[in-house]
């Protein structure tokens, strides 16, 4: 009984090089047959019908997309709704707090050009 598990469980989960020989193929095989299709579509795109007209059709894009616009997502730093609150809380309160610091130079400032006789 213990036999057939094992038996069982080693036809479910094949060892490693065993494993990776199968996903390499079917690999090699899917790429293959991408560019098969590729080249078909291509030639199609070029070559006239009957009429001898070419059908105008789009062009596939390119695999060579630059990295930058593939992660923009993940590249937010305020991505959520309370990320960007809480960006403009901060905000605010370095504005207050330059504001107050700029509203008592002045008062310094007013006070020290006051005649002070005694």
């Amino acid at each position: 009984m213990l036999s057939g598990y094992l038996s069982h469980h080693k036809l479910i989960y094949p060892p490693k090089p065993t494993l990776q020989s199968i996903v390499d193929a079917s690999l090699t095989a899917f790429n293959a047959a991408t560019a098969a299709r590729m080249l078909t579509l291509k030639r199609l795109r070029s070559e006239p019908d009957e009429d001898g007209f070419i059908t105008v059709t789009r062009k596939e894009k390119p695999d060579d997309v630059p990295q930058e616009r593939k992660n923009r997502a993940t590249e937010l730093e305020d991505f959520y709704k309370f990320q960007r609150r809480e960006k403009r809380d901060v905000k605010m309160r370095e504005l207050r707090e330059r504001f107050e610091a700029d509203r008592r130079k002045i008062e310094r400032a007013k006070e020290a050009r006051k005649f002070k006789p005694y």
